[in-house]
């Protein structure tokens, strides 16, 4: 999930989602957009 703080990647931001804390891949996912 901290991954997801990487949305800037987009890719990265996705793998977010699938970490223990999920929550804060989902942030990540909307880096893909950015």
């Amino acid at each position: 999930g901290m991954i997801g703080e990487v949305g800037m990647r987009g890719e990265q931001g996705i793998q977010g989602v699938q970490g223990e804390i999920g929550f804060v891949g989902i942030p990540g996912v909307a880096g893909s957009k950015g």
